[in-house]
This record gives structure tokens, sequence and C-alpha cells, in this order.
């Protein structure tokens, strides 16, 4: 669906990434991850035609979009970071703007304004509360319908409400086959509904990789009130697994422990646990993880 091929962008003698090559099928949300200033954002914007890339391709259906620029305005809805609408004009000025643009009916854009309890329309976009700016923002990328989505740190600003309609969105979206990229440094968030992680780190990707392959589980904790003679059991029964009493619980290298016969283990011996559950690596371990070697 989107491929880019060999991205590279500079900014003078400042280069911001090279070598960025990467593909997105349809119905697949990928996670772009990187720290503050990795260039996330400028990606995306070369991917939406607003900021000239140095060298190298974005496909879309496998046609380059320097040669057709129709091909971006009728399959690619961007949310940026930071918005660009009209201060004094009204949320409803404003959305009809990128209507117009894109020939997007009026039901079309009421639908997506009820979808995000956008209800005071005759707002001026300067009178809005932070996270009412981000809900008109990502509604914003939804006009036209387009088959290729991008959102630059959505959940940022966002409210609590907003946020989950935002996930709700982004399953709906999925089920209608769209392609998907959501940047973001708020890493557990993104890890909830990606399928797939790509970080970006100096300039490189670095990982491109299912989210099943990046966030794998890691530990086994055990919380009990009776923490010592729990630890002094496990410590002996998994003397292969590295097994540490911290101040609140246990914590034991998973090692493909079977849950069920270490619980059994535990009431057998009059040590019933009140809470037994797997905890992952998260896309900050991994991350931190591969930047001693990059």
């Amino acid at each position: 669906m989107l491929k880019t091929v060999a991205i590279k962008k500079k900014y003078g003698n400042f280069l911001v990434f090279e070598d960025i090559s990467f593909e997105v099928n349809k119905g697949e949300i990928v996670a772009l991850i990187g720290r503050n200033g990795a260039g996330k954002s400028t990606l995306l914007g070369i991917i939406a035609g607003s900021i000239n890339k140095t060298y190298g391709h974005v496909l879309i259906e496998g046609r380059d979009t320097a040669k057709n620029f129709d091909l971006i305005r009728s399959n690619v809805g961007i949310q940026l970071e930071k918005s660009a609408f009209y201060p004094h004009l009204s949320i409803r000025n404003n959305l009809n703007f990128f209507s117009n643009l894109k020939n997007f009916s009026n039901k079309g854009l009421n639908d997506i304004l009820e979808k995000f309890a956008i209800h005071e329309i005759n707002k001026k976009f300067s009178d809005l509360s932070q996270g009412m700016k981000k809900r008109m923002a990502i509604a914003s990328a939804l006009i036209g319908d387009p088959a290729i989505l991008l959102f630059d740190e959505p959940t940022v600003n966002l409210d609590p409400e907003g946020i989950f309609i935002f996930y709700d969105i982004i399953k709906e979206l999925k089920s209608k086959r769209k392609a998907i990229i959501i940047s973001s440094h708020l890493l557990t968030d993104i890890s909830n509904i990606a399928d797939r992680i790509i970080f970006i780190d100096r300039g490189k990707i670095i990982i491109d990789l299912p989210k099943y392959r990046v966030i794998i589980p890691k530990y086994v904790v055990i919380r009990s009130n009776y923490m010592k003679e729990s630890y002094e059991l496990l410590k002996n029964k998994y003397s292969d697994n590295c097994v540490l009493l911290q101040i609140n619980e246990i914590k034991m290298d998973y090692k493909n422990i079977n849950m069920e016969e270490l619980n059994k283990l535990l009431v057998s011996h009059d040590l019933p646990p009140k809470e037994l559950f797997i905890e992952n690596t998260t896309l900050k371990d991994i991350f931190d993880e591969t930047r001693k070697y990059h």
C-alpha cells in the first residue's frame, strides 16, 4: 500500500535521517517510535508531501508520489503534532476548508464531528482547549476517507475521553483495511494498538519487527503475604531462573515458566499468592537496550 525507499533528509549539513525504507500494508497499524528530535514528524511530513525530501521515494500502490501529487491528496490523511488551523475561524469553517479541498460531503464531515464528540462547531479555534484542538486535528485527518492515515503524537494534550475515542476509531479504521502510521514517544500507550514497531534512532531504523517479536514475557511477578517463605521456596525450585526478592514483590526470569504449575506449587505449600502475573518487556526496555549498540 505505502512504501518508502531510501528516504534521506538533510537541513544544510545536518542529517536528520537516511536510508529510511519500510512498507505499510492495508489493515496494518505501525508504531513509529523515537525520542524527540529523531525525525518522526519530518518523516510523516515527507510522506504527506508537505516537506521536501533530500533523496528517496514515497510510493503508493507502487506509484511515485513525486510524479503525481494527486496520489497524496486522494489517499493520505495526516494529523500533525502542530496543527495548521486558522485561529479566528470556527471549527465548522476550518473543517469545511479541508472538506472542500477533498470534495468531501457535509454528511461525511458531520459523521466525523459526531464520532469525536465535537459539538461547539461555531466556536473559534483560538478559543478551544488543547484537548479539543487535538480532537479537531485528528478529525481533520479522516476527511476524505483516506486509505493511508498518519498520526503524529496523537495522544499528547488529548483529554482522557478523547484518548478512548481515538483508540476506538483506530480499531474501526483497521477493520476498514486502512494503512496507519502512529508516531509517538509514549511507548506504553502506542504498544497497545500497534501491529508492528519501527524504532528510529540517530538517523536510522534500528528495529522493524512485528509487535509480538518486540514485546515478549520478561518476568513472573508474585505478590504475597508470605514474601520471605515464597522467595526461599522459589529460589530452590527454580534455581535456573534469577529470583529476586524486592520490597513489595518477587520477580523471576520468565523462561517459559508454567504459570498454573507455579500457582499450584505455592498453594500446596500454604503460600497462596495475592497476585501472580507476567510482566512483558516494554518498548522502553527494547529502546534502551538497542541504544547501547548503535
